[in-house]
């Protein structure tokens, strides 16, 4: 469309040279008057949230108002394909969208005292929006999930998969009446795919864990501490919605996992000490769907190996939240030991404010690896080092490697001061560290001036106000991020208030609970 309008400009810029070069001098033209309003031009438009669109064109001082035409086709402005129209008196329109679909808008401009103008129009497709809604309190148990969904939403059919096996039905009218769908006779503990469709098209789709069959239930007026003290090996403990602790310390010796119910996340003010001293195991923790409160950073770390002997499993963070320690996320101290993993998986991590440590701390131990996925992080290691593991490879076998993968991350305010050790600190003998699809916003730190810390492996992510992880930061000798960065503003909703959900609708890195 902006071809054919430049051409028409040219060609009446000419005609009009041609009119006024063969005129005599005396016939000089002080105006031209068109038959009709001029056409909108200059339409731009912006998706927020996948559907939400927002249309906006040059205003036009001829217009009285515009009319705005919404269509599911490429230019072709069909009429079985048309979907709205509107007139607007601003030069903007919005109008939420389906997802996976082709559109066509064209507008033209009114006149009280002249014709309308002729159509001018843009294409273009949203992208897949899952019109599953959050799931709330008891619609997760050991053996059903409960799919919500917005009541009166056209859906025919769902599939439920868990590896080799499948769940295929139809979704009746009830269900849509109500807006939810619910499987029973699951297995516990097993991560289940809903894909909700109309006819062939897909509309939704989400995964959820049932619960743990054969836990421990917990409730507020129990002794947590005791309880987890005195567990077996692979104890799961499930606690019911309220607060356990008041900033005790709890010492950990066996594998066990610690996990809530969605939409009913209990909260637990403590530090969580593991012990394998005797090496009679190597325990693995797991922290699920829980919340984890430093009361005021009255408590130093969330979790803390106090071994100084003996090998871990794995230490998990899934769905936890965590705010408010003095010290470290993840301290590690004086373990001289195998740690065989550390995962924090969707999560939100706040104020964590690295008093005499680092965020993700470990001093002497072999991490094998180490991944941070799908996770905000706000003030935090604001003036230190966000992961530290430091050269203690003389103390194993030759040959290991620590690996540390940060994806799909949002960081705001983090590692915001500290321009000489920086993000990754990380001095193991060997070494490799990967940075990918992270967003990045007010921080004055650096990746790494360490000559130990591996080349980092970067990829799709956005620094704002973060100019020092880039090429022409402020730092000399910094590793820094090569592979095209972006530097878009998120434009966050509130970040006091904990809300980072991104306003900017191209920014697409960082973590996923927070992009349109």
């Amino acid at each position: 469309m902006k071809i054919n309008k430049y051409i028409g400009f040219i060609f009446f810029s000419l005609l009009f040279v041609g009119l006024t070069s063969c005129s005599d001098e005396g016939d000089e033209i002080t105006s031209y008057e068109l038959d009709r309003v001029l056409a909108p031009f200059k339409i731009e438009y912006v998706l927020n949230d996948v559907v939400n669109l927002t249309l906006k064109w040059k205003d036009l001082e001829s217009a009285d108002s515009y009319i705005v035409e919404l269509y599911t086709d490429s230019l072709e402005f069909l009429e079985e394909n048309f979907v709205a129209m509107d007139e607007v008196l601003t030069n903007q329109f919005e109008y939420t969208l389906k997802g996976t679909t082709q559109y066509s808008a064209r507008i033209k401009a009114v006149s009280t005292t002249n014709n309308d103008s002729k159509w001018n129009g843009i294409a273009f497709k949203t992208s897949f929006k899952s019109v599953f809604l959050d799931f709330k309190k008891g619609d997760i148990t050991e053996t059903s999930l409960r799919f919500r969904f917005p009541p009166g939403t056209d859906a025919t059919s769902i599939v439920l998969k868990s590896g080799k096996d499948e769940i295929r039905r139809e979704v009746t009218a009830e269900e849509i009446t109500n807006g939810a769908i619910l499987f029973t006779d699951l297995k516990s503990n097993v991560t289940y795919f809903a894909t909700l469709f109309d006819g062939d098209k897909k509309i939704g789709e989400i995964s959820e864990t049932t619960i743990m069959e054969g836990t421990i239930k917990v409730k507020p007026s129990d002794d947590l501490k005791a309880l987890l003290e005195a567990a077996n090996e692979g104890d799961a403990f499930l606690l019911d919605e309220g607060v356990y602790l008041d900033g005790e310390v709890v010492t950990i010796s066996t594998s066990v996992t610690i996990m809530g119910k969605r939409a009913a996340e209990p909260t637990i003010q403590a530090q969580f000490e593991l012990d394998n001293e005797a090496g009679a195991n190597t325990p693995t923790v797991v922290f699920k769907l829980l919340k984890l409160d430093g009361k005021a950073m009255t408590t130093d770390n969330a979790v803390r190996i106090i071994s100084k002997t003996g090998n871990f499993g794995d230490i998990v963070l899934e769905s936890v939240e965590v705010k408010d320690y003095n010290k470290a996320l993840i301290g590690v101290n004086d373990l001289v030991g195998t740690i065989n993993s550390i995962k924090i998986e969707d999560c939100i991590i706040s104020n964590i404010m690295t008093n005499g440590s680092e965020a993700i701390d470990v001093r002497k131990a072999y991490v094998e690896k180490l991944t941070i996925n799908n996770s905000t992080f706000a003030n935090v290691a604001p003036a230190r080092s966000f992961i530290r593991m430091d050269d203690s490879s003389g103390s194993f076998e030759s040959g290991l490697n620590s690996t540390v993968e940060v994806t799909n991350n949002t960081f705001y305010k983090v590692n915001d001061k500290h321009d000489s050790k920086g993000f990754f600190y990380v001095r193991f003998k060997t070494n490799s560290n990967t940075f990918k699809n992270n967003l990045m916003v007010e921080s004055n730190g650096i990746f790494s001036k360490e000559s130990k810390t591996s080349e980092i492996v970067c990829g799709d992510n956005n620094y704002f106000n973060a100019p020092n992880y880039m090429a022409g930061g402020a730092v000399p000798e910094a590793k820094i991020d090569s592979a095209s960065p972006k530097t878009e503003n998120p434009e966050f909703e509130d970040v006091e208030n904990g809300n980072f959900k991104v306003g900017n609708g191209m920014v697409k890195s960082g973590d996923p609970r927070w992009l349109n």
